[in-house]
């Protein structure tokens, strides 16, 4: 199955989760923002690192949601060249934009699971 395809099928499933993905971006900013501004001392930012890591999560969603429920079509034999040339060039776009997308949920688990480590040992342990 093509990657292209495959991130829409993900993003056409999940996308009654569009409002929960807002939510939890916007409580999570609320949150960050309000731990920065009456945090004091390393003690009182007890829930920075989990409502960071809510809102770049909810963010990779809402990246997904929004930008691969529609994927550009496959170029027909048929069509005229500067057609077959802009689809070409917007599913490149899609491609580029669906590797950024992959390597970023990547990147942000191994990013989570250090810092929730980080915190649960300075936090919880």
């Amino acid at each position: 199955m093509d990657i292209l395809k495959r991130l829409q099928s993900y993003a056409n499933k999940f996308r009654l989760l569009k409002p929960f993905a807002l939510i939890i971006l916007v409580v999570s900013l609320a949150a960050a923002v309000i731990v920065i501004i009456k945090s004091h001392s390393h003690q009182n930012d007890l829930f920075l690192i989990p409502s960071l890591l809510g809102l770049v999560w909810a963010l990779n969603c809402l990246g997904l949601l929004y930008t691969f429920p529609e994927i550009p079509r496959k170029s027909k034999k048929e069509d005229r060249f500067l057609l077959k040339l802009k689809l070409k060039l917007k599913r490149l776009w899609y491609w580029i934009l669906g590797l950024l997308f992959i390597f970023t949920s990547i990147a942000l688990l191994i990013i989570s699971i250090r810092l929730m480590g980080i915190w649960f040992r300075d936090y919880i342990g």
